[in-house]
């Protein structure tokens, strides 16, 4: 039963109705999600040299998705941190 819901009605339909919502939301820049974790990276890096005078990188990595965190902690190694 679950079989023929799924393939009769759930997967005929779904990635057509998701395509369209996601359509809805996406930005010029790309995904959302990126866009707002890039730019909170961006304004935490300028808040945190502000405040300790002292330069610091700061790189957006993600559990699921991309950049991992291992290109971000990759970036970061790139960039002289330790």
């Amino acid at each position: 039963m679950w079989w023929l819901l799924l393939h009769l009605v759930v997967l005929p339909l779904r990635p057509r109705r998701s395509a369209r919502l996601y359509a809805r939301i996406w930005a010029p820049q790309g995904s959302p999600l990126l866009v707002t974790a890039r730019r909170q990276a961006e304004l935490l890096g300028a808040a945190l040299r502000e405040e300790v005078g002292t330069p610091l990188h700061v790189a957006t990595g993600m559990r699921y998705g991309r950049p991992s965190i291992g290109a971000a902690l990759e970036a970061l190694r790139r960039s002289g941190c330790t």
